[in-house]
């Protein structure tokens, strides 16, 4: 489980980068997820999205640190293309 606490948009708008932390298990490049909207419910799941987790980043001050696995707090890419394209 990754809690987001921010995504910031690429220079030209297109994709999100998405800040998060790990709370629960492994997020690896590459791995199929399931995103969960701010209205999920577990009696209505309409507001959930199936996405895959782009590149990997680990942020350490100015400098990011790029990985194929994390269990930290990380930063990715491509996520929220399909959510927001949806």
């Amino acid at each position: 489980m990754v809690y987001v606490t921010k995504l910031y948009p690429t220079s030209d708008a297109t994709v999100f980068h998405v800040f998060g932390r790990v709370m629960s298990g492994t997020l690896k490049a590459s791995q199929n997820v399931r995103i969960l909207g701010e209205n999920y419910s577990l009696q209505d799941e309409e507001d959930s999205r199936q996405g895959q987790v782009g590149r990997l980043w680990i942020s350490e001050a100015r400098y990011t640190i790029t990985t194929t696995t994390t269990t930290t707090t990380t930063a990715t890419s491509d996520t929220e293309r399909k959510l927001h394209s949806a």
